[in-house]
């Protein structure tokens, strides 16, 4: 049977497994193919603001997150979810937890911060590197769904841009090829980062840079791409391709990253505009903001 026929017959709502990159309809628990758990919302989501999970895992709750996971405190979010520090008690462990966020500043539904939750999961589970944030479980205690990952201790790229003001290029390149390692290894994996931003790259003790956010994520599989995300990016930083809706794969990685290294070493971003639609438009013609 033809492929597209194949899918039809699933359904609006299938899936596509991140580890064998077969299809699957909205009611399947796990993939049909390989049997890794299912990328879709199978049992109603409990969403709590960060009050309210401090009241219950906090220093002070009731009970500990998953029988092992005490929340200290709030360390930032975004769209998906809240981020928090914590302690593993079983192994005396520092360690950050993602829970899937009660609202979306964006007006993003539960579904869509769901599945963007579960991909950075599985996408980061799959990889290891020392520029990556490692993935240690992805759990559900009682319909509040959460992701434990390494704790990173630092800042984002972002904050140390300023307008007209460069970074030195020493620092730049040095953060940059860890950038482009780090990039690297997900390629090789079948991973595309798709929203590389000052943001998404993290500023360490040490001079190390790790690379964060992989909720926009697309997977690889037999030379094919699967889109896991449900955004396309960050229009400051995103390639062409994006831009179009088209096929991405590791190139449109590239592009982005080369955008954030012209912002650091010129202090400005290559493409601008006094709108959404010039910056775009910027982008598709390559017509970039010459350095000063």
């Amino acid at each position: 049977m033809p492929r597209d026929s194949a899918h039809s017959e699933l359904g609006p709502n299938s899936w596509q497994c991140l580890s064998c990159g077969a299809m699957n309809s909205a009611g399947d628990r796990s993939c049909r193919t390989c049997g890794a758990p299912a990328i879709v919302p199978l049992e109603p989501i409990v969403t709590l603001d960060a009050d309210e999970l401090l009241a219950r895992f906090g220093p002070s709750g009731e009970r500990l997150m998953a029988k092992r996971y005490r929340l200290i405190h709030g360390i930032g979010g975004g769209s998906t979810g809240s981020v928090f520090k914590a302690i593993d008690v079983n192994l005396d462990r520092v360690v950050a937890i993602k829970v899937l966020s009660a609202t979306s500043a964006d007006g993003m539904d539960v579904n869509t911060r769901f599945l963007r939750l579960q991909t950075e999961a599985q996408v980061l589970g799959r990889l290891r590197h020392p520029g990556l944030v490692t993935v240690f479980e992805m759990g559900n205690e009682d319909g509040v769904l959460f992701i434990v990952m390494e704790f990173v201790n630092g800042r984002p790229l972002k904050s140390f841009l300023v307008p007209q003001r460069p970074l030195p290029t020493r620092d730049a390149v040095s953060i940059m090829i860890q950038v482009s390692d780090a990039l690297h290894h997900a390629h090789r994996h079948g991973v595309v980062h798709r929203d590389l931003k000052p943001s998404n790259i993290m500023l360490l003790e040490g001079d190390r840079v790790k690379v964060t956010d992989f909720g926009l994520a697309k997977v690889a599989f037999g030379g094919k791409v699967a889109e896991t995300g449900l955004a396309i990016g960050t229009p400051y930083y995103m390639s062409p391709e994006q831009l179009r809706a088209g096929d991405v794969d590791h190139r449109s990685d590239i592009f982005s990253a080369g955008i954030v290294l012209y912002e650091m070493v010129t202090g400005q971003k290559p493409f601008d505009g006094d709108n959404l639609s010039e910056i775009v438009r910027a982008i598709l013609s390559g017509q970039f903001v010459r350095p000063r």
